[in-house]
């Protein structure tokens, strides 16, 4: 079906995090042509704004989209890419979803 993991220990990954540098802020995707769904966890005791850089050749090569909006499902709130990045707010020791339109 074309499901594919990324994980967020992949060094080489199309969805990397930018910062914050602790390894207690991890983000992981799964994508389908054309489709992305973004996990971001926060283990930390402490609210952050994560930075997730996205390579869209990478993730969508059949695509010529240059961005995307992501949505996150429960709040119904938009995330644009600014200059392929992308910052999801976290509460302390949550979680975001993010999924593409």
């Amino acid at each position: 079906d074309g499901l594919k993991f990324i994980p967020y220990w992949d060094k080489h990954s199309p969805v990397r995090k930018i910062s914050p540098a602790s390894s207690k802020v991890m983000v992981s995707a799964y994508s389908r042509e054309g489709k992305l769904m973004l996990i971001a966890m926060n283990d930390t005791d402490k609210a952050v704004g994560v930075v997730v850089a996205l390579d869209l050749k990478r993730l969508f090569p059949k695509s010529k989209k240059k961005s995307i909006v992501l949505v996150d499902p429960f709040t119904k709130q938009e995330q644009k890419l600014m200059n392929s990045k992308v910052i999801v707010d976290i509460k302390p020791r949550g979680y975001r979803i993010l999924i593409n339109q």
